[in-house]
């Protein structure tokens, strides 16, 4: 399951069909695979992270990047 119970934005990726992008409150961003119905936490790296982890927005780019707002 998600690596955290409240849930910020869910964004559905363009670039790899099927897969979904879920911000979560206090634990980062999770990936859900349909295919194999698993999640999986995303690991990043920040300066400085005034809000605990969460991940408040997603967005992604054209390449597949994620872009992150806390």
């Amino acid at each position: 399951g998600l690596s955290a119970g409240g849930i910020f934005g869910i964004v559905a990726s363009k670039v790899k069909p099927g897969m979904v992008y879920i911000g979560t409150r206090g634990n980062g961003v999770n990936v859900y695979d349909p295919q194999k119905q698993t999640f999986e936490k995303i690991t990043y790296k920040v300066e400085e992270d005034m809000f605990g982890g969460s991940a408040r927005a997603i967005a992604e780019e054209e390449d597949g990047s994620l872009w992150l707002g806390t």
